[in-house]
Formats: structure tokens, C-alpha cells, sequence
């Protein structure tokens, strides 16, 4: 499991290569679990025209077939690469880091506020990498089969850094960074909170969190992936509108984050940063636990080499 010990691992590879390599297995498994409703939340996010998620799903298999609903995974199919990969590796910097300020030995836990903090440090390096990645991807997902602008997601990037320039590709990055901060408070600190419940709570009590079971492991990182969109989902609502607004500055809707909290509120109502929230928690929950299965699987694997 996750380690919050700073014993040293006798392993092949160093720990920080294991911690990046088994955050991109992670980040493979989420992707492919999760994708088609993240494609139906962000439509939701940045249209009126569906009345709710099963209109929306209706609406986009009817006119582009199933396929429509996988529209833009090849960005963070591939991108979830480097996106996991920071994310993981950056947060078990940041909980070795704590761990050598606070004297945490081998066998004991770290407090779950250090938890959480080391996933707020870990999401300002995540979204420099995540940012462009997740533009590009909301550019695809919000187009129609009969009104196309790219032809692909590289035709995305090729389009906009051409003419917006590296500004461009970064369209919407601060509301990126005010999402992912505490979006990895909640995602590291109720999982890891989670699997120490399950190993003094379960039918053999007082387990060493690292003999989990694997559903709880998928429980706990369900739950962790519940709590990430519960704590960040509003600010998710102005990142998407912010991404998929023009990408000509001149011609955008909304000039910064503050500007755009308050136009969606005023023109919207409250109840704008929350549309497409259902979709969102729906995959949540069997994404993120499959991210974090995967993620412990491997990490246990490439750790007994």
C-alpha cells in the first residue's frame, strides 16, 4: 500500500522511479475505466442542451455512436503518463519529505494532516503538466460530429500552439492549480485514512496497512477519488468552462478565475458549478479505486525485484 514509513526498500529500481512508474500504471487504469464519463461530465459542464446525464448519454451515442463517448482519450491516454506520474511521485516526496522533519520510524503512521498537505504540495507541479493535457482534451470532448474545429487531439495542439503560442496550450492553468490543491488534500488524505480504518476495523484487527485485501484497497481508493471531486467539482466547473472558452484572449468569455466565478454565478446561478456533477462522483468511485489498485499492484511488484 501507499507508504507512509520511511523504511528503505531493497529493491532493483530506487524508490522514486517505483513511485513514478506505478503513478502512470495508475493513471492507465483510470483512464480506461473512466474516460466516457468524464466525456459526459464536461459536456454537461459547458451545455445547456441535455437535461441530465442520461440525456447526454443518449444524445451522444444517437448522433456519434459509442465511440463519441471515448472522444479525446488519447490525450490523457497519453498524457496520464506524466500527469500520474508527477502526481504520485510528487506526493511521496512530499511524505518522506515529512517524514524525515517529524522522526516518523519504520511501523508508524504519519498524521493524516501531513498526508493531506503533501497532496496540496504535489498538485502545483501536477498541474503544470496536466493543464495542457486537460485542455486539449475538454477542446475535443466539447465538439460535434457536424461542426469540427480538429481533427484530432494533436491537430488540437498543433493548431493552438501555432497561433496562441505555450500561453495557449496553458489556457485555464489557474484554475487548474486551484482544483488540484484541494482536490489532492481530499484524494491522498481519505484514502490513506480509508485503508488505516480497514486495517484496524477489519475481521483480522490491527493489520500493517500494506496486508489490505484488494477490495478494500479498490473501497478506499474509491472513496479517496469521491472525496477529490466533492472538495474541488465547482472549481473543476470554471476550469472546463475556462479551457473550452476561445482561444484567442481577445475573444474569450472570461479574462481570469475571479471574473468567471462571478459571470457563471450571475449568468447561471449557484447551481452552474455543480452541473454534470453526477456523472462525475458515478466515476469516481470505480476509477480512482482502480487507479489506486493498479497503482499498489505494481508499485508491490517492481518493489520484490
Amino acid at each position: 500500500m501507499v507508504s507512509t514509513t520511511s523504511a528503505e526498500r531493497k529493491a532493483l529500481l530506487p524508490r522514486g522511479v517505483i513511485d513514478t512508474l506505478a503513478g502512470t500504471a495508475g493513471g492507465w487504469a483510470l483512464v480506461l475505466v473512466g474516460h466516457p464519463f468524464d466525456t459526459i461530465k464536461v459536456r454537461l459542464q459547458t451545455s445547456k442542451q441535455y437535461s441530465g446525464m442520461v440525456d447526454c448519454i443518449k444524445q451522444t451515442v444517437a448522433k456519434e455512436g459509442v465511440r463519441g463517448l471515448y472522444k479525446g482519450m488519447i490525450s490523457p491516454l497519453t498524457g496520464i503518463t506524466f500527469v500520474n506520474s508527477v502526481q504520485f511521485a510528487m506526493y511521496m516526496q512530499g511524505i518522506y519529505f515529512f517524514q524525515r522533519m517529524l522522526g516518523v520510524k519504520e511501523g508508524e503512521r504519519l498524521p493524516i494532516q501531513y498526508v493531506c498537505l503533501a497532496g496540496m504540495v504535489a498538485g502545483i507541479p501536477q498541474s503544470m503538466v496536466e493543464g495542457p493535457q486537460d485542455l486539449l482534451k475538454a477542446k475535443m470532448q466539447v465538439q460535434r460530429a457536424d461542426n469540427k474545429l480538429y481533427s484530432s487531439t494533436f491537430d488540437c495542439a498543433k493548431k493552438i500552439g501555432s497561433t496562441q503560442g505555450v500561453r495557449g496550450i496553458y489556457q485555464g492553468l489557474g484554475a487548474t492549480i486551484l482544483r488540484n490543491i484541494p482536490a489532492n488534500a481530499g484524494y491522498f488524505g481519505v484514502y490513506e485514512s480509508s485503508k488505516r480504518w480497514f486495517a484496524d476495523h477489519g475481521a483480522d484487527q490491527k493489520r500493517e496497512v500494506k496486508d489490505l485485501k484488494p477490495y478494500e484497497i479498490l473501497l478506499s481508493g474509491g472513496l479517496g477519488g469521491c472525496a477529490c471531486w466533492i472538495a474541488s467539482y465547482p472549481m473543476d466547473v470554471v476550469k472546463s468552462l475556462m479551457q473550452t472558452d476561445h482561444v484567442n484572449k481577445a475573444e474569450r468569455l472570461y479574462n481570469n478565475v475571479p471574473d468567471a466565478i462571478r459571470k457563471i454565478n450571475q449568468q447561471q446561478g449557484p447551481k452552474a458549478f455543480f452541473r454534470g456533477f453526477t456523472p462525475c462522483i458515478v466515476r469516481a468511485f470505480p476509477a480512482n479505486g482502480a487507479c489506486f489498485f493498479a497503482y499498489e499492484f505494481s508499485k508491490s511488484v517492481m518493489e520484490k525485484l
